[in-house]
């Protein structure tokens, strides 16, 4: 049997906990039971300085994993045998987890991560939840939204895979390996009959009447898209001259990154200040980078423009319920991107929903009736398809004939 298997995941979820442990004592410059850099660095990380608001959220990470029941997750970068309830040690070891898992190659997708919090323990304990409880009881209150779970999802599979690595030396004997294969992945024969709804959209065919009807019922809640207009902040990294080591090249990219957290600090300190402060910074030669401002006019989250397309935590962010005009919550962190510079942003307005009139909601309208209509009329043929197979397979006939029914 596999039994040594468990001895194996608490030796694994030990090493785990050391490790985290050991790297957070020489990569961050606080002392997680003593004190802290001042209140505008409350975490020092790899050379990095994670000021007040970045901390926030992942402290918000530490309450939505445990509310999702990643137990082991927690107490490995939490700590082993703690009493106290100080969560600053789980947010070192979350950002020296990310750290380590790019600096390994380890990057999970965004369907992995959706799935592994689909599968996460609360929903198979808790089976009454779905998505709109999940957003509005545990995510919306700490001002994250579903970007932030498809990250926790993320730093999840992250953390599994290097306890993976870690593991990787206790391997059962084949033949329990081979049990256990055969076991999970057996396979069975099934025979498939597929309903595409695109061909059922084609077959519903909505009336006027039918749209006036639903207006009629529905006026209230049919609403134009909230629109919000920022000061965008763009600031992209050195160019690397030619002849540069490796090693120069490494200190240009810290000197950019902390100059960022800089400017960062000094924005978020006097919001009221912003457009000043950024024009002022983008304007300084002792910033040996480009930095770019851009008025955005604005916009929905389903059209945002084209600096922003692809953007999805900005947009996630800018869009969610905890980011408003109001001073202390106008300023965003700078969001990474992939060319290695940094997005921030300014709210400045925002534009209300307002009620649509029939001409204005009359496509929307169409394509909500459609989608109903098409989802009727494929439950409709697959429950008639359901009951010609089971008649044919009552009448004796195999199941890949059955199934051409």
């Amino acid at each position: 049997m596999l039994s040594h298997f468990i001895k194996a995941k608490t030796l694994v979820l030990v090493v785990l906990v050391a490790l985290f442990a050991g790297l957070a004592w020489f990569s961050a410059d606080y002392d997680t039971r003593g004190g802290a850099l001042g209140p505008a660095c409350p975490i020092k990380v790899y050379g990095r300085c994670y000021r007040e608001q970045e901390v926030r959220r992942f402290l918000s990470y530490f309450e939505v994993s445990r509310n999702l029941l990643f137990f082991e997750f927690v107490q490995s970068l939490f700590g082993e045998d703690r009493l106290d309830n100080d969560p600053t040690d789980f947010v070192t070891n979350l950002i020296i987890l990310r750290q380590e898992a790019e600096r390994l190659g380890i990057e999970p997708t965004d369907e992995e991560a959706k799935e592994a919090i689909r599968t996460a323990p609360i929903f198979s304990i808790q089976t009454m939840i779905n998505d709109e409880i999940l957003e509005s009881n545990i995510l919306a209150p700490r001002g994250l939204t579903k970007a932030d779970l498809v990250q926790i999802g993320k730093d999840y599979l992250c953390w599994r895979k290097l306890g993976d690595l870690l593991e990787a030396g206790n391997q059962p004997v084949p033949i329990e390996l081979e049990k256990a294969y055969v076991q999970k992945y057996q396979q069975f024969t099934a025979s498939l009959a597929e309903f595409k709804l695109e061909g059922f959209r084609e077959k519903a065919l909505i009336t006027d009447e039918e749209i006036q009807k639903f207006f009629d019922e529905n006026k209230e809640d049919l609403l134009s898209e909230e629109k919000r207009g920022i000061t965008l902040i763009k600031f992209s990294p050195p160019a690397e001259t030619e002849g540069m080591t490796n090693e120069q090249k490494a200190q240009q990219r810290l000197d950019y990154n902390n100059r960022v957290n800089e400017i960062y600090g000094t924005l978020a300190e006097d919001e009221s200040m912003f457009a000043e402060l950024a024009k002022g910074i983008a304007a300084d030669p002792a910033n040996k980078f480009p930095i770019t401002l851009e008025e955005i006019a604005p916009f929905a989250m389903t059209s945002p423009p084209e600096a922003l397309k692809e953007k999805a935590d900005l947009l996630a962010d800018l869009f969610s319920g905890a980011r408003t005009i109001q001073a202390g919550t106008a300023v965003s962190v700078p969001f990474p991107q992939e060319d290695g510079s940094y997005l921030m942003f300014k709210l400045t307005q925002v534009v209300e929903p307002t009620g649509l009139t029939l001409d204005q909601a009359k496509e929307q309208i169409k394509t909500a009736l459609t989608n109903k209509k098409a989802n009727l009329l494929v439950n409709e043929a697959a429950t008639d398809a359901r009951a010609k197979m089971l008649e044919a397979l009552e009448a004796g006939k195999p199941v890949a004939e059955a199934a051409k029914v």
